[in-house]
């Protein structure tokens, strides 16, 4: 069950161009990310001042490294590194599944062609569904069919990108944040999943 099963309009209207704007729009977040990344590190090296919290953090995460300017240069680097390989680990997983997509879509018609006109002559199919052939004959020399290793790609790439994304979103601090919403949605102000309670 899938909306772009057989019909390529559908596909392209309800698969492929909501893919192509949330790509797109994802991409414009991300290099709006890099660019605002970057001009805070360049606002932060050119008035030399850090705050507490950043410092404490970088204290404690690069305990080896001694002067400030290599705690700034390490959590410039982690933070680089980090936001890169996630990007790119979700990025090319989805490049590919929408690039499969947009396949499918190109070849769609011509696939569904010459699928009505092989079952078009199996006297099974043809009594079963009454399905009349276009091309005259008893024997269809056109065989365009789809490739085995495309649907391996698409759906090895689905649940890629969706293990980083988990990997991404699903962390302690976004359960931490979930949790507190959850406990002022309710009322409860007291953490009730941080100390056991007797029953």
């Amino acid at each position: 069950c899938f909306v772009g099963l057989w019909d390529s309009h559908s596909l392209l209207s309800f698969v492929v161009i909501p893919k192509a704007l949330y790509l797109s729009i994802g991409f414009v977040f991300l290099i709006m990310g890099v660019v605002s990344h970057i001009r805070v590190r360049s606002e932060i090296q050119k008035r030399r001042e850090k705050t507490d919290a950043l410092e404490s953090l970088l204290c404690r995460i690069g305990k080896t490294l001694t002067s400030e300017e290599s705690l700034s240069q390490f959590y410039h680097g982690l933070f680089s590194l980090l936001s890169g390989l996630f990007s790119f680990l979700f990025l090319l997983p989805a490049s590919i599944e929408f690039g499969c997509y947009v396949y499918e879509y190109l070849h769609m018609d011509s696939w569904m062609a010459s699928w009505q006109e092989h079952s078009c002559r199996d006297p099974k199919l043809r009594e079963l569904w009454q399905m009349p052939c276009r091309q005259p004959g008893q024997t269809y020399q056109g065989k365009d069919l789809p490739t085995m290793w495309l649907y391996f790609l698409k759906f090895g790439a689905i649940p890629v990108k969706a293990a980083f994304s988990c990997t991404w979103v699903w962390c302690r601090k976004t359960l931490n944040t979930w949790k507190r919403f959850l406990s002022r949605l309710t009322g409860d102000n007291s953490n009730i999943y941080d100390t056991p309670h007797q029953l």
